[in-house]
């Protein structure tokens, strides 16, 4: 199972690369479009092991070894720390960012997966609007935080930059 979650790791790395190049091509291509068309088919893809990962990580970490998924985040998280730095951003790995980074777009991004089935299932829905809705969603939620982000670098950076009296 850990050779699994280590290939799916590097898969995830891969596919976040692949759409950081993307990205990197049409930077008016809004998350949510990302989101839809490049994440959610990735992670949908992937839905079982994603189960069973999630399900690992909340054992009782002293009796049963497990999967932790902090180092799924964590493999993620430092890839979009040299995105960030490709794109010109020198933003400084933090505490208040890892919480809200995971906590606002990882675990909700997982749920979906986790979920969506049976969503879609008790609430008479298909699974592309269901996509379509959720990408709309947590893209509005991340441009909302990418916008804050860069304005608080942005702030950062002017005083650093002024002259020491």
């Amino acid at each position: 199972m850990n050779k699994l979650f280590n290939i799916f790791v590097k898969k995830t790395v891969a596919m976040k690369k692949k759409i950081v190049n993307i990205w990197l091509a049409e930077p008016t291509l809004g998350v949510d479009k990302i989101i839809r068309n490049y994440s959610l088919p990735f992670m949908l893809k992937n839905k079982n092991l994603i189960k069973i990962i999630f399900s690992e990580s909340i054992k009782d970490v002293s009796e049963i070894p497990h999967l932790n998924i902090f180092k799924y985040f964590d493999q993620n998280f430092n890839a979009s720390y040299e995105v960030s730095e490709k794109m010109g951003f020198k933003s400084k790995k933090n505490q208040q960012d890892m919480i809200s980074v995971f906590f606002l777009f990882f675990a909700p991004l997982f749920s979906f997966v986790i979920f969506s089935d049976e969503w879609c299932d008790y609430y008479k829905i298909d699974m592309k609007t269901a996509s379509g809705m959720f990408a709309d969603s947590i893209g509005k939620l991340y441009s909302a935080f990418a916008k804050e982000q860069i304005q608080a670098i942005s702030l950062e950076e002017i005083l650093e930059n002024q002259p020491k009296e």
